[in-house]
C-alpha cells in the first residue's frame, strides 16, 4: 500500500493491485479530504490510534467498504466522509460493533457516523485530556466541576476512575464538602476510591462540612462493607 503523508496528514492513499484491507499508520493524525475517495476495492479500514480528524469525502464512493474500526482519538468526521459507501452497514467503536439503521443509509451514513463518533468518543477525549493534563486553561475548581459533571452523567469508565484514584487526595474532599451524593455513591460502588485507609478521614471531612447525607452514606458503607460494628465509635458529634 502507498500512503502520501504530509505533516501527519494522510493526503492520498493509492492501493496496490488486489489490496482490500488498510491499517492506517500511527504517524497519521488526520485523514485528508478525499484521501480514500473512490477506492472501489477497499473492504476494510482500521484507523490508527493517533488520528483525531477525518476530512470531507475522505472515504466517499468506496462502494465495497464493509468494515471501519475507529479509535478513541477521533473527535471529528467531515461532511460526506462516508457518502455512497453503500455496503457499510456497521462500524466498530470502542470495541463495540454498532449496526447502522438501514433506512436511507446511503444518504445519511456520514451524519450517522459523525453522531456515533461524537456520542461515544467526545467524552473519552475529554477524560484523556484531563488525565494527560491538557486542560491548562482550567483551575482546579474548574477541573473538578468538569470531572463531577462527567461522573454525574454516568461516564464512570475505567479511565476516569483511574484519574479519580490519582487525584483522590484533592478530589475526594471536594466531593464531600460539596455534598455530591450521586458521585459519592459511584465511588462507593467502585470499591477502590473509599477504602479502610481513608474512610475515617472522609467521615471527618463530611461531619466538619455539616453534610449529613454524605456522612450517613459513609457510615453505612463503613458498617456494611468494611465490617465495623460501631462506625461512629471514634467520632464526637
Amino acid at each position: 500500500m502507498a500512503f502520501e503523508i504530509q505533516d501527519g496528514v494522510l493526503v492520498r492513499y493509492t492501493a496496490e493491485p488486489g489490496e482490500t484491507e488498510v491499517v492506517i499508520p500511527e504517524s497519521v493524525t488526520s485523514i485528508g479530504k478525499e484521501a480514500f475517495s473512490d477506492c472501489q476495492d477497499l473492504t476494510s479500514v482500521t484507523i490508527g490510534s493517533s488520528v483525531m480528524s477525518i476530512g470531507e469525502d475522505a472515504f466517499s464512493h468506496c462502494g465495497n467498504l464493509t468494515s471501519v474500526t475507529f479509535p478513541g482519538s477521533v473527535i471529528s468526521v467531515g461532511g460526506g466522509a462516508f457518502q455512497n459507501c453503500t455496503a457499510l452497514t456497521a462500524i466498530t467503536v470502542a470495541g463495540k460493533r454498532i449496526i447502522l439503521p438501514p433506512e436511507d443509509i446511503e444518504q445519511h451514513l456520514g451524519s450517522m457516523i459523525r453522531f456515533v463518533i461524537t456520542k461515544f468518543y467526545k467524552i473519552h477525549w475529554m477524560i484523556r485530556a484531563m488525565y494527560q493534563r491538557k486542560f491548562e486553561a482550567l483551575d482546579q475548581n474548574g477541573e473538578f466541576r468538569l470531572l463531577t459533571a462527567m461522573l454525574c452523567a454516568g461516564y464512570d469508565v475505567e479511565l476516569i476512575m483511574a484519574y479519580v484514584a490519582e487525584r483522590q487526595p484533592e478530589y475526594l474532599p471536594y466531593i464531600l464538602k460539596n455534598g455530591n451524593a450521586d458521585v459519592l455513591r459511584r465511588f462507593l460502588d467502585n470499591g477502590r476510591i473509599i477504602t479502610v485507609d481513608n474512610i475515617d478521614q472522609a467521615i471527618r471531612i463530611a461531619i466538619d462540612a455539616e453534610q449529613n447525607e454524605i456522612t450517613a452514606l459513609l457510615l453505612d458503607y463503613k458498617h456494611k462493607n468494611l465490617g465495623y460494628t460501631d462506625p461512629m465509635a471514634q467520632f464526637e458529634l
